[in-house]
């Protein structure tokens, strides 16, 4: 039998991504300007993060916040 295709929808970021992380019902997405942007509604809206890590290259989230591993080292965003 054929699976049915999931609906995607486009969402509103402020730049394109390099990574996306999510920790209970908030996701944190790496823009490619270095900037990072936080979704607290399952990504309906994107807003920067004010004093996020610098340029993280990698997140990782769990139940309790992101870590971002960034150039200066790993850092923990609640």
């Amino acid at each position: 039998s054929v699976v049915p295709s999931p609906s995607w929808t486009s969402v509103p970021l402020p730049g394109p991504v390099e990574a996306l992380a999510a920790y209970g019902a908030t996701a944190v997405a790496a823009l490619s300007d270095g900037r990072v942007a936080r979704s607290t509604d399952g990504g309906a809206s994107w807003a920067p993060l004010a004093g996020a890590a610098p340029d993280p290259a990698v997140l990782l989230g769990s139940d309790a916040a992101v870590l971002a591993g960034t150039r200066r080292g790993i850092v923990r965003l609640a």
